[in-house]
């Protein structure tokens, strides 16, 4: 993600469904922040891409407003942070599962099941 053009910036570090809400406008906004402040963007946009059905294009369509073309470093970056962000759910999942990381989901509470599955995903891919 070094090799990105896009610069660090302040972020939420927790975007997720949960921590997002349609405002009677019809803004997003984001709630929590409790691990917000410098970071690299591309990890809010993995979080934010678990809410839209196909979150190339949101990578993407934020390259291409922040005037950064999508090319093979770009695409690496956004690689890389897949693997950052599955990391960081699976260190949350062994922080509230009483230190260990379950074996299969359905050691978990079914809210946290579709992330074990997504992080272990994520990170099979990147193997």
């Amino acid at each position: 993600m070094q090799r990105s053009a896009l610069p660090h910036s302040f972020c939420h570090h927790d975007l997720h469904r949960g921590n997002l809400r349609q405002s009677e406008s019809g803004h997003l906004v984001a709630l929590d922040f409790e691990y917000a402040g410098l970071g690299h963007p591309l990890i809010d946009l993995v979080g934010a891409g678990h809410c839209v059905p196909d979150s190339d294009v949101l990578w993407r369509g934020y390259l291409d407003r922040r005037g950064v073309r999508a090319d093979d470093r770009e695409r690496q970056a956004w690689r890389a942070a897949h693997g950052l962000s599955a990391m960081m759910t699976l260190a949350w999942l062994v922080r509230i599962h009483a230190g260990e990381l379950p074996d299969s989901p359905e050691r978990l509470a079914p809210c946290w099941r579709p992330w074990w599955s997504w992080a272990m995903g994520v990170l099979r891919d990147l193997a």
